[in-house]
């Protein structure tokens, strides 16, 4: 497991698909100190870097939300880019964002913040309802239960604790 820290976004990489990242800037940050250029022999850590730093547009471009304008993602030695639609979006199933205001649906429960996670794979019109698998929704209260929030699963998220969001949010994530 790979995984990349951020006050801005986390994201948790599974496998050993991204293997490099080489001197990509993106249409937001043209400049030359924000390129950035690495290797993924293992575990990757980012911590506090300076404002202005890079760190969201490394991690927009690493979840597919950015393109880079110039350098390449490597993925298994093949560019990002020259993929088809279909093999980005699996690249970007592997990869789970959390971001600095969490992104929850403050009104929903934390099991249905959780299975958000799975709309992206569902068909539109069981999306549109939110009618979810019992293995999705088994799986989901499972992921609660790894964050230690098993008994807050029908509790809405505007009452909880900031530290209780984010572990829903990690929850969905994973």
């Amino acid at each position: 497991m790979r995984t990349v820290t951020d006050k801005t976004q986390a994201g948790i990489f599974y496998g050993t698909h991204i293997t490099e990242f080489r001197e990509a800037i993106s249409r937001r940050d043209r400049s030359p100190e924000k390129r950035k250029s690495f290797r993924v022999p293992g575990r990757i850590r980012i911590r506090d870097r300076p404002s202005g730093a890079g760190k969201t547009t490394l991690f927009r471009i690493l979840n597919g939300m950015d393109t880079p304008t110039s350098g390449a993602l490597l993925i298994d030695g093949t560019a990002y880019s020259a993929m088809t639609k279909r093999e980005q979006k699996q690249v970007r199933r592997l990869i789970g964002t959390i971001y600095q205001d969490f992104c929850l649906v403050e009104n929903s429960t934390c099991l249905n913040n959780v299975l958000t996670a799975c709309l992206p794979d569902m068909n539109l019109l069981s999306a549109v309802i939110g009618l979810y698998s019992r293995e999705q929704q088994n799986e989901a209260l499972s992921l609660l239960k790894r964050v230690g929030l098993e008994e807050k699963a029908e509790e809405p998220v505007k009452n909880l604790s900031g530290g209780q969001k984010q572990r829903v949010a990690i929850a969905r994530a994973l």
